[in-house]
């Protein structure tokens, strides 16, 4: 697609491919992050226990649970952001609020 583009000097399809592409980076990154990094000390501590008998201390079960419930909150947010439909969707349900909202405040202070 992106040789067709550049062949036929398509210049919007060019740029439309160049952010299709920094969005799929940038939701890897972002999956990795949530759901790798935030476990990963659920994940290690879990393995010490069964390899040499290691004990979480209070505050590292608080921190390890703490960041699983960040990974559970962010889910969401980044099924909207990602999803093409929910996007569009939660965007016209933004612009609506604001609009709305301007119309609130533009009728009160008047």
């Amino acid at each position: 697609m992106k040789r067709d583009a550049i062949s036929t000097n398509d210049s919007e399809l060019v740029d439309t491919i160049h952010r299709q592409k920094r969005s799929l980076i940038m939701q890897l990154v972002v999956v990795f992050i949530v759901f790798n990094m935030l476990y990963m000390p659920l994940y290690i501590t879990s393995i010490l226990r069964v390899a040499i008998g290691y004990k979480r201390s209070p505050f590292t079960d608080a921190v390890c649970f703490y960041l699983m419930e960040i990974s559970r909150m962010i889910d969401p947010i980044i099924t909207i952001n990602f999803q093409p439909e929910l996007n569009h969707e939660s965007k016209v349900l933004l612009t609506k609020s604001r609009a709305k909202l301007k119309g609130f405040l533009t009728n009160l202070f008047n």
